[in-house]
């Protein structure tokens, strides 16, 4: 009725759907879903080490990293540079901090 998203439509033919999760899916399919999951599958590792490490640091690393995943359900914010930039540096520094290995 407004005429707001007319060009972005005309351009892409899809406006993002406000939600991570499906914007993978839609834009990689089977490839999209075992992303995901191993995304989940590393949190999840991080925060089962976190626990044996009794590392306050890494449970609060590990709960922004679940803060910055649930707002993925209604945002795009794991592909678009300004967010995806900090969240993927904060999960390798994250991940390189609970698995660090001790140099012989």
């Amino acid at each position: 009725i407004l005429d707001i998203a007319h060009g972005e439509w005309s351009r892409d033919g899809w406006i993002a759907p406000h939600n991570s999760y499906l914007h993978i899916l839609y834009r990689a399919g089977i490839i999209g879903i075992a992303y995901i999951i191993s995304i989940v599958i590393l949190l999840f590792s991080m925060i089962n080490k976190s626990l044996k490490l009794k590392s306050i640091s890494g449970i609060l690393l590990c709960g922004i990293l679940i803060n910055w995943l649930a707002a993925a359900n209604f945002l795009v914010i794991l592909e678009l540079p300004f967010n995806a930039i900090p969240f993927w540096s904060l999960f390798g520094l994250t991940y390189a901090y609970l698995f660090k290995t001790k140099a012989a």
